[in-house]
C-alpha cells in the first residue's frame, strides 16, 4: 500500500491542540469505511515523537490506483484497522 501518511493529511486540517501538556494524547482519530466499518487511532500513535509506526492512507496497492484510501496500520495482527474505502476521518478531543 502507498500513499500519504494520515499524519500529514491530518497536520493540513489543522487540528488545534491546547497548550496544556500533551494536550494531543486526549485526541483519538475514527475511520470510517465500507460497511460502516469503523477503527480508532489515538493522536500519540502517530506522533513521531511518541510512536514508531507510520499509518498509511493508501491511494494505491501492488501500483495500482484505488477507488477510495484505505487506511493501512502497519504491524497490527490480521489487519484489525485496516479500513478498506475510507469515508470519513474524524478528529476527536476534550
Amino acid at each position: 500500500a502507498a500513499g500519504p501518511l494520515l499524519l500529514d493529511v491530518l497536520q493540513k486540517a489543522g487540528p488545534k491542540f491546547s497548550t496544556a501538556k500533551n494536550d494531543a494524547l486526549a485526541w483519538g482519530i475514527l475511520v470510517t469505511g465500507s460497511g460502516d466499518y469503523r477503527a480508532l487511532i489515538a493522536w500519540g500513535e502517530i506522533m513521531p515523537e511518541l510512536a514508531k509506526t507510520q499509518i498509511v492512507l493508501a491511494i494505491s496497492e501492488d501500483g495500482k490506483p484505488l477507488a477510495k484510501p484505505h487506511l493501512a496500520v502497519p504491524g497490527d495482527k490480521g489487519g484489525g484497522r485496516y479500513v478498506d474505502d475510507v469515508a470519513t476521518i474524524r478528529v476527536t478531543g476534550p
